[in-house]
């Protein structure tokens, strides 16, 4: 015996830009290329292009969307209450974390070079 079901499709199309790129920045576009996207706890084979912009397909209704990127984090970047609305083409950004690691180190300064900088 075979069920089959039938369901509304909708389309969201979900935009990853690096915080270098705000709105008003129309020179230049920093999409981040190469997001995975995972719904329901499984891979989907959508994966966002050079700019950054991924279109997912899905049943309609509220989804929870996770996506998975290096510049995401380890655990990726969950978005929850995704709306997909059959009567249009939702659109939303998400604005990647960028995390700068500065590590400041003194050379070691003996005591004859000590006393000329202090003079």
């Amino acid at each position: 015996r075979q069920v089959f079901y039938a369901d509304y499709l909708a389309k969201v199309v979900v935009r990853f830009l690096i915080p270098e790129s705000a709105p008003c920045d129309t020179a230049v576009d920093y999409g981040l290329e190469g997001v995975r996207i995972e719904m329901a706890g499984s891979a989907q084979q959508h994966m966002s292009d050079e700019d950054g912009q991924v279109c997912i397909v899905a049943r309609a209704g509220s989804n929870t969307v996770l996506a998975r990127h290096p510049r995401l984090g380890p655990n990726g970047r969950t978005l929850p209450d995704i709306f997909f609305d059959p009567g249009r083409e939702s659109k939303m950004t998400v604005f990647v974390d960028i995390r700068v690691f500065l590590f400041v180190t003194w050379d070691d300064v003996d005591e004859q070079e000590e006393d000329t900088l202090l003079d």
